[in-house]
């Protein structure tokens, strides 16, 4: 599988070009970058590659490059930030900032005719910053699955501004755990299989598998229209009566990606956003919200959507989120080092953000569902692999773990998970997480019948999801 960020230039040490005027080569390359980032934020993703140049389309198809950009940085939001920081050899270098927080940076080049030879979105890199001469491992780099993983790692960890790696991968029957770096830069404390990190979005897989067992339950049915779980006083709201459950956990509810008043509600703290926004602005967010887009006809990454979804099965549940992941997951899984909950585990890593100052460590409530969990490489890889036993199973909960409730490819969607499309090499399943201190990707692929975790406690760099892609095109030569 081809991949959005993957470099179709290579950099050197060299400054990049900066001057307060524009030459006429930079103005007309800008004018072709302003319009991939409105294709971009617009999901015009046909119109963004008829940019393309006839070079660019032979090294990466049309599939690949929306495949890349739908699974790998929609999910983040819309580019909010786009400052052009330089150029070398006719190439233009964009300072790129998502919704999410994610820096990356993105390289527009032209050729002759104006088409965009060179596009590539990576993470961002300040080549001002001194490098990384010397990093922790306990990698024996005695296998060829170790090769693999240190070459995957050692690409992303080479840069000094990221801290600490854990990485976790079921392979041929057997388990293994690399780390690289530090849990804790002031302490110079390296990460082990038992550090705790955030893990952001992979929390959505939680609350899908919840939704299943309540469907299997009969607790709820997945076609349900959401209203009927949901206060009288957001019930009467006509616009939402036409969402399903299963349009909360396959991202096509037609609801936007966060809440309209969650940067604007009483009690918000920027450095963690989700903790007071509550049941009741909730509810009346829902009661007034007029959704843009139909359910079930167009599918847009949502937080807010998940949200929801978890707070409806606390109330058929009758308790909290955290407490319904206690009790049907983490209790009945064994996976002693994973909550939902606000505390702060033992062992708990340190995340930073971008400019590498400790950031603030995310609480949530009404909308837990979207990213609450906090768990470890051995608990993760633990679940990764109950999931992919489940998944080779035919009973109801993998049935409707492992079947597409949305399939437009490049974007294939079970219920919380996103897998490749039929064609594209064997099934993989797999979920990427991030806040503003974590990031963290969970790929699993039952066919082959391996998993890989990749947890890293640095929140603007995509890296840990990088680290797992590059891992998995290896393990299915392997």
């Amino acid at each position: 599988m081809q991949r959005i960020v993957l470099s179709l230039l290579l950099c050197t040490q060299m400054a990049w070009a900066q001057d307060t005027q524009l030459t006429p080569q930079e103005k007309r390359t800008d004018s072709t970058a302003r319009k991939i980032k409105q294709y971009f934020n617009a999901r015009q993703l046909d119109s963004l590659y008829e940019l393309m140049s006839p070079a660019f389309k032979t090294k990466v198809s049309k599939q690949a490059l929306e495949q890349g950009i739908m699974t790998q940085l929609a999910p983040y939001g819309a580019i909010t930030a786009f400052t052009f920081t330089g150029s070398r050899n006719g190439i233009s270098k964009y300072k790129t900032r998502l919704l999410a927080g994610l820096e990356l940076q993105t390289f527009v080049g032209l050729d002759s005719a104006g088409l965009v030879s060179t596009f590539a979105m990576q993470p961002w890199r300040d080549e001002s910053a001194p490098k990384r001469k010397s990093l922790f491992t306990d990698n024996p780099l005695q296998s060829a699955l170790d090769s693999a993983v240190d070459r995957a790692a050692k690409a992303y960890m080479m840069d000094s501004i990221t801290a600490g790696l854990s990485v976790a991968v079921h392979w041929k029957g057997q388990d293994y755990f690399y780390n690289y770096g530090e849990a804790d830069k002031s302490k110079s404390l390296h990460p082990t299989r038992e550090t705790v990190y955030e893990i952001g979005s992979i929390t959505k897989t939680f609350t899908a598998y919840l939704l299943a067992k309540a469907v299997a339950d009969k607790k709820v049915n997945l076609s349900d229209p959401i209203t009927k779980y949901l206060p009288d006083s957001v019930a009467a709201n006509e616009a939402l009566q036409k969402i399903q459950l299963v349009h909360l956990a396959n991202h096509t509810s037609g609801l936007p990606r966060l809440p309209v008043d969650l940067y604007n509600s009483p009690g918000l703290n920027r450095d963690d956003p989700y903790a007071h926004y509550t049941e009741a602005l909730l509810f009346k967010g829902l009661a007034q919200i007029k959704p843009a887009k139909q359910p079930g006809g167009q599918y847009e990454y949502s937080n807010y959507a998940m949200g929801i979804l978890g707070t409806i099965l606390s109330g058929v549940y009758k308790t909290t989120f955290p407490r319904l992941v206690e009790n049907l997951m983490v209790r009945p899984l064994k996976l002693a080092h994973t909550t939902a909950g606000h505390d702060i585990p033992a062992g708990m890593a340190i995340g930073y953000h971008d400019k590498g100052d400790p950031a603030h460590y995310w609480a949530f409530d009404a909308l837990a569902a979207a990213g609450s969990i906090k768990s470890n490489a051995g608990d993760m890889l633990h679940y990764g692999k109950i999931m992919l036993k489940s998944f080779s199973e035919k009973n109801s909960v993998s049935m409707m773990l492992t079947t597409p409730t949305w399939y437009n490819p490049p974007q294939v969607v079970t219920l919380g998970w996103h897998r490749n499309p039929d064609e594209d090499g064997p099934v993989i399943f797999q979920h990427s997480g991030g806040t503003y201190g974590f990031r963290s990707h969970l790929s699993l692929c039952p066919e082959q019948k391996w998993v890989v975790v990749s947890m890293a406690n640095h929140g603007a760099d995509p890296g840990a999801s990088g680290v797992a892609a590059r891992l998995a095109e290896e393990l299915k030569k392997m």
